[in-house]
């Protein structure tokens, strides 16, 4: 029991009783698995199947090594902590399981969230699910959390900030299409502006880096325009290109049509897909 201990927060020991001792062996119960059921506030929303029968093959050979923690509801009761060995004890088809009763109290639900962000990943928005419930029902503070559970206050506000997200690119990160770090590049942007950019990440998977620079250069103020009247054959060759490169084309004129053609691009994928295409054109 100390072992797995070991990655909880550094305020959270006192949450489980004597942190020096096993549980008590009157602490310990087999509960019938059918009067046991998952709790509402359970900060994990999705579990992996492969990760859960890889668990229940191990559960057949060795059973439920580490107890559940549980609260009575009733005639039943309610998972603290260990919602994935319950689900894996199922698969298995345990008929009881080992289980450890805690009285109803709001820490418990420190002890679920640390039980599941610190045993094993919790997707970011999962996570931030997490933490946004803890400081309503419980009142506390960013910092506090962060003190309890050992993380940084900038590590639980980033964090938060994903819950800003349109729900959209809330699922492309729960997906792991997008990375927590470009999830927070998004933040802040119009609904519109922060979708195209993703789908853009996701279709020439650009690094959190790469997408930095893409937001800096986005942001850049636009350069003048020429007050002078813009040829109209120039415009429309202007707009045909644009149309077939599927990126913008200026074209600077002088007298007799003298100038330059500019074919802009936004880095070194998109250079090489103007390149290929042209190189094309000219076979």
């Amino acid at each position: 029991m100390n072992k797995a201990k070991k990655g909880l927060g550094r305020g959270l020991d006192a949450f489980f009783g004597d942190s020096d001792n096993e549980p008590k062996k009157g602490n310990l119960e087999f509960i019938d698995i059918g009067l046991i059921e998952p709790s509402p506030g359970q900060p994990r929303k999705k579990f992996n199947d492969d990760s859960i029968a890889s668990l229940a093959e191990t559960v057949k050979i060795q059973g439920v090594l580490s107890p559940l923690l549980v609260v009575k509801k009733g005639a039943r009761y309610e998972i603290i902590a260990g919602e994935r060995r319950y689900r894996a004890a199922m698969l298995a088809g345990l008929k009881e399981i080992p289980c450890i009763i805690k009285n109803a109290h709001k820490d418990n639900l420190i002890i679920s969230l640390v039980e599941n962000v610190q045993r094993e990943d919790l997707n970011p928005i999962d996570e931030a699910k997490a933490y946004e419930e803890l400081i309503h029902k419980t009142g506390y503070s960013q910092e506090k959390i962060a003190s309890l559970l050992g993380k940084s206050r900038v590590y639980i506000t980033n964090l938060l900030r994903l819950l800003q997200l349109p729900s959209k690119i809330r699922e492309m990160i729960i997906s792991g299409d997008l990375s927590e770090g470009h999830g927070r590049c998004l933040v802040g942007l119009p609904e519109k502006d922060a979708s195209a950019l993703a789908e853009r990440i996701i279709r020439r998977a650009l690094s959190v880096r790469e997408t930095e620079e893409a937001l800096k250069r986005s942001r850049e103020p636009p350069v003048k325009k020429s007050r002078t009247k813009k040829d109209i054959f120039i415009a429309d060759i202007e707009k045909e290109l644009s149309e077939r490169l599927s990126r913008k084309v200026e074209i600077r004129s002088g007298k007799k049509y003298r100038g330059t053609l500019t074919a802009h691009f936004y880095d070194l994928d998109d250079l090489n897909g103007l390149i290929e295409s042209i190189r094309k054109r000219f076979k």
